[in-house]
């Protein structure tokens, strides 16, 4: 993951998030991995004084939809 804290807006962009299974395992389970990132990234933001959070780019790109609907619900 790469991002940045924009303190004026109070926002923190996730400019890039890469997501991989390890060789030879079984894929994550979509849905686990993504709550699991939200809950992580409420902790991180309030840490940075953020409000919102915006995502820049994920991969897997397939990701990106359920993503930005499960961070536009932090507040």
């Amino acid at each position: 993951m790469d991002c940045k804290a924009h303190r004026k807006e109070r926002r923190l962009e996730i400019k890039s998030l890469h997501l991989e299974s390890q060789l030879g395992e079984k894929a994550f389970d979509d849905e686990q991995v993504i709550n699991a990132f939200v809950e992580a990234i409420k902790i991180f933001s309030e840490f940075q004084q953020c409000d919102f959070v915006t995502l820049t780019s994920v991969e897997p790109k397939y990701l990106a939809q359920a993503l930005n609907k499960a961070l536009n619900l932090i507040e």
